[in-house]
């Protein structure tokens, strides 16, 4: 109750102006909440004033560009494309005034990615704010590495980018189980490291957290039938699964069909 009165203290301050607006200083805790409530042309709308009222700062052509970001996704078809360009070029703007500005790489970065080609997006770009990425945030460098050798079929190279950058920053479960079934899925050559660098991660930084180890159990199990690999550790991880009570979430054991 006390995070959700805390959360809708910040929107409505944001709303009303008295968040991210005062003593000329850009809220990014505000101003997230507003983009993440669907509230994106609000963003806009704010640091379009700001921008006609105070210097061109960094922080404001950033928050346009998330605001406008945020906006594509309901935008019509022609929409989209002038909110995406608007977007690109705040991002850049960003640059100009911040080169060091992580955010920013990273938003580019991702543009660059997903962008049609009309709309400036190129792998290529894509990368070198990767590379741009490396200096200044080593974790999120990787990260989008793992996503460009992703979005070129590379999934080898995508699930090695991402165990990198699990230990170049802050170890975190999500993450974890999310490269975990990357790496079954695909079945690819590390698959068994993978599942055993995700137990030891566990029993280091969340050791009494006995679902998760469940879980890994649950991929080690699956991998063992799909791939006819470690099936000595596959067999134990499934008897120790199957005798776990799991969540509604949780994956439900049927065989060679569970998924």
């Amino acid at each position: 109750m006390k995070t959700l009165l805390a959360r809708t203290t910040l929107i409505v301050a944001a709303l009303t102006g008295t968040a991210g607006m005062a003593n000329d200083v850009v809220d990014p805790a505000a101003l997230r909440s507003l983009i993440d409530d669907g509230q994106g042309s609000v963003v806009v709308s704010q640091m379009e004033t700001r921008l006609k009222s105070h210097p061109a700062s960094a922080e404001v052509h950033y928050w346009l560009a998330e605001g406008k970001l945020a906006q594509i996704d309901a935008a019509s078809s022609f929409r989209k494309l002038s909110l995406a360009r608007a977007a690109k070029k705040h991002l850049l703007a960003t640059l100009e005034l911040a080169p060091n500005h992580v955010d920013a790489h990273r938003s580019l970065g991702q543009y660059y990615l997903q962008a049609p080609a009309i709309a400036g997006g190129s792998n290529k770009k894509a990368k070198l704010q990767s590379d741009a990425l490396m200096e200044l945030d080593k974790a999120a460098a990787l990260r989008l590495k793992a996503d460009i050798a992703q979005e070129e079929d590379d999934p080898q190279s995508a699930i090695a980018f991402n165990r990198q950058a699990l230990s170049a920053g802050t170890w975190d479960w999500d993450a974890q189980y999310a490269l975990v079934i990357e790496a079954v899925h695909y079945q690819v050559e590390s698959a068994a490291g993978v599942l055993e660098e995700a137990e030891r991660n566990v029993r280091q930084h969340a050791n009494q957290d006995d679902r998760a180890l469940r879980l890994i159990d649950y991929q080690r199990g699956k991998h063992a039938a799909v791939s006819g690999q470690i099936l000595s550790a596959g067999q134990a991880s499934l008897t120790r699964y199957l005798a776990y009570q799991p969540l509604p979430e949780d994956p439900f054991w049927t065989g060679l069909s569970s998924v």
